[in-house]
């Protein structure tokens, strides 16, 4: 990652954007607080990067090489019984709480995906199911006011179900970890109330 970090700062980059998962994410902010010793471009480079990073076992393993550096994710879906009872869920699955919120997203994905194949799919005369993908793709697309967990979804032409919202983070105190992170929110961006 050395080359790319200094091809950055060599071309006066103020700010180095990353939107990548673990450990990818996790080893450029180590190299880049490597180099930083050395190096003062590297040293005054902001860092940011995307809700992918705003997990526990990344601000676990980067600590305090984290410090000062922007997220940008999505604003947290409102608590309710539902988030309630798939949180416990996934807790007893998995054993361990979950790292980030993606699993509602991904649930709420998948209930969608589920009601429109129940709404689309044909069985022939032979007994076998058969999807058309037009037919799909179109009743996800006219989904309005579905009941999702992390909101109510209405889907348009672009697979958009929701208006997003998110949040700019910045990594002040290490140490509280994500729920620090969570906490220290600098600005949302959103539809108007």
């Amino acid at each position: 990652m050395e080359p790319l970090i200094l091809a950055v700062t060599a071309n006066s980059a103020q700010l180095l954007f990353f939107p990548l998962f673990q450990p990818e994410g996790n080893h450029i902010v180590r190299q880049i607080s490597r180099m930083a010793e050395n190096e003062k471009a590297v040293r005054d480079l902001i860092l940011m990067s995307n809700g992918a990073l705003i997990e526990k076992t990344f601000a676990a393993d980067v600590g305090e090489m984290a410090k000062g550096m922007y997220f940008v994710g999505p604003v947290r879906a409102e608590e309710n019984p539902e988030t309630r009872r798939l949180t416990s869920v996934y807790t007893e699955l998995f054993q361990e709480s979950p790292n980030t919120d993606y699993y509602l997203n991904a649930y709420d994905a998948a209930c969608l995906l589920f009601s429109a194949i129940e709404k689309t799919a044909v069985r022939d005369a032979k007994g076998n199911f058969f999807i058309g993908r037009g037919a799909l793709r179109n009743e996800l697309y006219s989904t309005r006011s579905f009941p999702g967990v992390t909101a109510m979804l209405s889907c348009n032409s672009f697979g958009d179900c929701i208006v997003p919202r998110f949040h700019i983070l910045r990594m002040d105190e290490p140490e509280k970890g994500i729920k620090g992170l969570r906490n220290n929110v600098l600005f949302t961006y959103g539809p108007a109330e």
